[in-house]
């Protein structure tokens, strides 16, 4: 009786203690999903400056602005986005995104933030939950090393930056993938390894950087401690297919542009530069201070010297490594953090020159995360040290500097975001940062140019050429600038430098537009052929070698022209315009008021397409119209004869005799020549 009675009580208590830890990881779970939502809040408020910036002139034009594709979601678009490559990329998914954004709101910058800031939300939470998933629930630890990615000022580049919505893209895929591979390790589920295969595949298809996915995964078995064995091995092999077909196509897109002369820099230079860049990837993690959108290298060409940093960055690196290797004796995740780091970043480590930045702040956005769960689990094995007391205090006391940490973060996030508030924000930083930059002085002067504050940019523009003669793209844009000034000789002088350096059709464009200004129009010509030659997609090359022949009597020319342009670029505003005075010309006044139409919708002060507008409805029985339009052109500006004139005819046609009279009047005293039967005929009335 007495042994049923503590069996009883046993199975009570052990009930009980269920229940009570059953209890608790509900505390916990809740807790857990406030403090997340609590980092989602902050991290939102800390990126609410980037909402309102502009797009900006660094790459922004070849990604949104000015790139067609995106602009008509069909399935020649589509098929284009999966066939070509963007600014040397392979990444249709991305383009794909771009495309769903202006069929939302055109060329409003917001929501294209707005989708970029939503993604970095969604891959905040998908590092919490995949450190939740490495460190068996340690939602302390999962929690920092999320907050940390999510307002790490490093981070802002990645976010803030339109074009770069290939990061927040790649990075969201590749991190459901690896949980999904997590969940395959743990359950041994085949339908886990099908849906990390496939987030893989949207990965690979939104930034070629997911190309280092496998050796990840690999990296996911070393955790948890799997065997090394063919099946582990075989598991990776569709993966690395994959990134080798991605591999491939992005090397091969970028071979003659972004990829520098393998022969600019000795072995030596480059084994310092990916030194030097491995390092100072650190140094930013731990102090995210003068960062820039720009990092020059530190010397223009081999026959220079590195200075006494680049050079030393190797030895570092080896030292570096002996204590990682050595770290192993103790715990396996130091070992396995810089590892990860490595993968992610090893490729933009500039050992092979790509681009003209010696590091990017954007390449630390996945690559960080092992970092962060270094440090997290730092903090957390303060729990575990020999003194519970000094553990405790110094626990408590870690818990107090993550907060302040977070909060710092999030202010230099808030304040950096302001950087990317527009070009001339976002360069005059770099400026700040590297006064000796001839592309932050370039792309600030092609800010300015585009402000028409021409003193300023000419100034920029003079400043790179002091710095490096031989800019085609910079003495081009000044070439604009003078031939704006109406300095033709200048400018002609200045895109002939830049063909010479570099035949391009933007400087035979604009020097077309030189000749075309002093009427040689067959230099004009000549220039516009050969623009289109460089680049048969060139729409402007079209839309101004309509115009000369225009010009030249050729309307048949001038008009297919000016089809082809705006079958390229169907906002091409320009174009419409001059198609409508062509059609005009031939007597299609109903196509011809479309036009017009058309190019009035962003430029609605244009007074002459208003008044050809309104004779093209006068001719097509709509006098109400056209009086409409006479009357705001005039309104416009009211110095321009002709305009009384055919709101005379306006109103004659609406039998408002006296009206015509006046306005017919009107235009004589300004020196408009009305014939005497026009007056006698209103007279008479």
């Amino acid at each position: 009786m007495k042994k049923q009675t503590i069996v009883k009580q046993n199975e009570k208590t052990k009930n009980e203690k269920t229940k009570n830890e059953k209890t608790n990881q509900s505390t916990i779970r809740n807790y857990s999903l406030f403090a997340l939502l609590a980092l989602l809040c902050l991290t939102f408020w800390a990126y609410t400056p980037s909402l309102n910036g502009e797009l900006t002139n660094w790459d922004d034009p070849a990604y949104v602005t000015n790139n067609t594709l995106i602009k008509d979601l069909s399935f020649e678009s589509l098929k284009a986005f999966f066939t070509e490559t963007v600014v040397f990329n392979y990444h249709p998914l991305t383009m794909l995104s771009l495309s769903a954004n202006y069929q939302i709101s055109g060329l409003n910058p917001y929501s294209y933030h707005l989708v970029n800031l939503l993604f970095h939300l969604f891959n905040t939470i998908l590092v919490f939950y995949f450190i939740s998933l490495l460190t068996s629930g340690k939602k302390i630890v999962a929690w920092i090393v999320a907050a940390l990615f999510a307002l790490h000022p490093m981070h802002v580049e990645s976010v803030a930056w339109i074009s770069e919505r290939k990061d927040v893209l790649y990075a969201f895929f590749m991190l459901a993938s690896m949980i999904c591979f997590v969940f395959y390790i743990q359950q041994q589920k085949r339908k886990f390894y099908i849906y990390s295969f496939l987030l893989a595949i949207l990965a690979l298809l939104s930034k070629p950087a997911a190309v280092v996915l496998p050796f990840l995964l690999f990296l996911l078995d070393f955790w948890f401690q799997r065997s090394f064995s063919v099946k582990a091995i075989l598991e990776k092999i569709p993966f690395f297919v994959l990134a080798v077909i991605i591999g491939v196509l992005t090397v091969l897109a970028q071979a003659d542009n972004a990829l520098a002369n393998v022969t600019e820099y000795t072995l030596w230079q480059k084994t310092a530069f990916a030194s030097y860049g491995f390092l100072m990837y650190f140094f930013k993690l731990l102090c995210p201070f003068n960062l820039s959108a720009f990092y020059p290298y530190p010397i223009s060409s081999s026959g220079e010297s590195l200075s006494l940093t680049y050079q030393l960055a190797p030895l570092f690196i080896l030292l570096f490594g002996v204590l990682v290797v050595f770290s192993y004796r103790y715990t396996k995740n130091i070992l396995w953090a810089i590892l990860f780091y490595f993968f992610n970043i090893v490729l933009v480590l500039q050992f092979i020159n790509v681009g003209s930045a010696i590091i990017a702040e954007r390449y630390t956005y996945v690559a960080y995360i092992s970092l962060f769960l270094i440090l997290a689990l730092g903090h957390h094995y303060l729990q575990g040290i020999s003194n519970k007391k000094l553990g405790k205090q110094l626990y408590q006391f870690g818990l107090i500097f993550w907060a302040f940490t977070i909060l710092g973060c999030a202010y230099l996030t808030h304040e950096r975001c302001k950087v990317w508030q527009n070009s001339g924000t976002l360069w005059q930083n770099v400026v700040e940062q590297f006064p000796n930059s001839y592309g932050a002085y370039a792309s600030r002067g092609e800010y300015f140019l585009e402000q028409k504050k021409y003193d300023k940019a000419l100034a920029d523009f003079d400043k790179a050429l002091s710095i490096r003669s031989n800019l085609e793209s910079v003495l081009t844009n000044r070439g604009n600038i003078y031939r704006q000034q109406k300095q033709y000789d200048k400018a002609i002088a200045d895109y002939n430098k830049a063909i010479a350096i570099k035949p391009n059709e933007f400087a035979h464009n604009n020097r077309g537009n030189a000749f075309f200004s002093i009427g040689k129009n067959a230099e004009a010509l000549a220039d516009y052929n050969q623009a289109i030659a460089l680049a048969p997609n060139y729409d402007k090359g079209y839309g101004n070698r309509g115009a000369v022949y225009f010009r030249m009597g050729k309307h048949d020319a001038a008009l297919a022209d000016f089809n082809k342009a705006l079958a390229l670029n169907p906002d091409y505003d320009d174009a419409y315009m001059n198609r409508g005075v062509i059609r005009s010309i031939k007597g299609d006044f109903a196509n011809a008021q479309k036009d017009y139409s058309r190019f009035l919708q962003k430029n609605p002060t244009h007074h002459q397409s208003l008044h050809w507008r309104g004779i093209a409805f006068l001719n097509t029985g709509k006098p109400q119209a056209a009086l409409k339009d006479f009357d705001k052109a005039i309104q416009i500006f009211p110095q321009q004869a002709e305009y009384y004139f055919n709101r005379s005819k306006a109103y004659k046609a609406l039998k408002q005799y006296n009206k015509a009279l006046q306005n017919a009047e009107q235009a004589q005293k300004m020196g408009y020549a009305v014939d005497a039967n026009y007056f006698n005929a209103l007279k008479t009335k």
